[in-house]
């Protein structure tokens, strides 16, 4: 999937699930720091859909995190931000590494990459979701100011 299909994914399950917005939308799209590596020549063990796509390292990651912060909450978010990441990579054919280190990848083969309905519509319902669970964000708009009225139409 698209980064922007991983962010808006993860940002719409923190506010389903109430969790720190930036943290699950960071880790959303984490796992895929790997492409970095791959592409400054540096890619084992940092091969794509590798060791940062499995759940194990995420383990480690959160025990740093608690560590580091105290807070169950942030941990609470990384931790859903990363597995949806690993979710939506599944529907991939290449899938991930449910198992790491065994060397099975786990697919579900519904969507490539660059599957432009998958992606758009993973962002549109993300966005859908968003809205839904954050009033907050509908009632910052300024609506009179755009022509509308939300008792009907002027």
């Amino acid at each position: 999937m698209l980064f922007q299909a991983h962010f808006f994914f993860a940002l719409a399950l923190g506010y389903v699930l109430k969790l720190p917005a930036k943290t699950i939308a960071v880790a959303g799209v984490f796992p895929d720091i790997d492409v970095v590596f791959t592409q400054m020549g540096t890619a084992f063990p940092f091969i794509h859909r590798g060791i940062l796509h499995a759940p194990i390292i995420l383990g480690v990651m959160l025990i740093g995190i608690y560590l580091f912060t105290k807070r169950a909450d942030i941990c609470a978010g990384f931790g859903a931000g990363f597995l949806s990441h690993l979710f939506l990579d599944t529907f991939n054919p290449t899938g991930i590494m449910w198992l790491y280190p065994l060397p099975t990848f786990f697919t579900l083969d519904l969507a490539t990459y660059s599957n432009a309905i998958a992606n758009y519509g993973i962002i549109a319902w993300s966005i859908a979701f968003i809205l839904a669970f954050n009033p907050r964000f509908i009632t910052k708009l300024n609506l009179k100011k755009l022509g509308l009225n939300l008792r009907g139409i002027k």
